[in-house]
């Protein structure tokens, strides 16, 4: 570790074979720094920090370093060479396969004197790069198209999370492998949910992480339709209007409606609010159950919204019909009976009148339960 010294003795001999005096010449031979590394070789990830590579000699002081490093082009992250006493960073290795980097170091005494090369090797395992994946804008309940990451490594595996899981549901915050489903935005604006996807390659290629890439699912509002209220109503009884509200302005509304057959006086389907008269005379209580589908205007993406329902109960109207057969033919002051009935079993009660009121005990208007009786 220190210089040393040494004397060269020098005596001449003449022809005649006369020895001169003895002269000496000294030289000091300053020592040259033997470098040693903390780390000879290592195996890492790509784009994790490498353990530093810590320079040493056996000289005390004043000895620097300089060092380059091999494979620039396909392993990056550090520059080609530098100085110091530690080398430090993080490599990337974006290839298929592992590569070795060695870092070459030449040290150099604080006297100028240059130690023999050393070298120090850095394996970097690959880490996946997922192929860039586009962003999809799509209604609200609407399966997006399936999201099937892809990558440069044969057995790699994909884990994600999503933002914005308040506004945009109906899937996971997070989950592995494919990505498929449909989002729900009941709002009354876009949301969106970004999806981060992080690749981890297999064990054979060192379950090394790669870069997380972010996809952007854009999901238009779909309308969600205020509740409606039951109606309970006699036959022949105008609705109560139907109205359907939302939170989307502009939305439009088309419907449909069951068991036209017992239930008459309006269409099978038709569009905007619903209004009118429906007719029940069968014998029992019917009812007609309106399906409302809304979707949304062209500003909001013309997105359907689920289909709401609406019943309306319609208690039956009595169909009278006489029993008697009719017209009757009769003789002045003759008692007359007309009996009548109609579809429902029991609890109908008639209320009748009648023309031509000169003559004759019978009433001019009354109700009764089943008959007319009089002269």
């Amino acid at each position: 570790a220190n210089p040393i010294t040494v004397t060269f003795t020098i005596t001449p001999k003449s022809g005649n074979n006369c020895y001169g005096d003895p002269i000496t010449s000294t030289v000091t031979v300053n020592p040259e720094p033997v470098a040693i590394s903390s780390v000879p070789s290592q195996t890492i990830c790509s784009n994790v920090a490498f353990t530093a590579i810590n320079l040493s000699n056996q000289i005390a002081s004043g000895t620097t370093y300089t060092w380059t490093r091999d494979n620039t082009t396909d392993v990056t992250g550090m520059s080609a060479s530098g100085n110091g006493s530690s080398i430090s960073g993080t490599l990337r290795n974006k290839t298929a396969n592992p590569i070795t980097v060695t870092f070459t170091i030449t040290p150099k005494s604080g006297n100028n004197c240059y130690g023999d090369l050393i070298t120090s090797n850095v394996t970097v395992k690959p880490e996946p790069v997922i192929t860039p994946i586009s962003g999809q804008n799509l209604c609200s309940n609407i399966a997006l198209t399936a999201i099937n990451p892809a990558n440069q490594l044969i057995g790699t595996t994909y884990t994600w999370n999503r933002s914005n899981t308040a506004y945009v549901s109906n899937m996971a915050s997070s989950g592995n492998g494919n990505i498929a489903g449909a989002l729900r935005n009941t709002t009354n604006a876009n949301q969106i949910s970004n999806f981060y996807i992080t690749p981890t390659s297999s064990f054979a290629n060192g379950s090394c992480k790669g870069d997380s890439v972010t996809v952007a699912i854009t999901v238009k509002p779909e309308p969600v339709i205020t509740p409606l209220a039951t109606q309970t109503l006699c036959s022949n009884l105008p609705i109560n209007t139907i109205s359907p509200q939302n939170q989307l302005t502009g939305t439009n509304y088309s419907w449909t409606r069951t068991d036209t057959t017992n239930v008459k006086g309006l269409p099978i389907s038709g569009n905007g609010d619903i209004s009118g008269t429906l007719r029940n005379k069968t014998s029992v209580l019917r009812n007609t159950i309106f399906a409302i589908l809304p979707i949304s205007s062209p500003n909001f993406g013309s997105c359907q919204g689920d289909i709401f329902f609406d019943t309306i109960n319609v208690k039956p109207e009595p169909d009278a019909q006489a029993t008697t057969l009719l017209p009757l033919a009769i003789c002045s002051e003759s008692d007359v009976t007309i009996n009548f009935g109609n579809q429902i079993a029991s609890g109908t009660s008639y209320h009748w009148s009648r023309n031509n009121t000169l003559g004759g005990t019978m009433p001019l208007a009354d109700t009764s339960i089943n008959s007319i009786n009089g002269t």
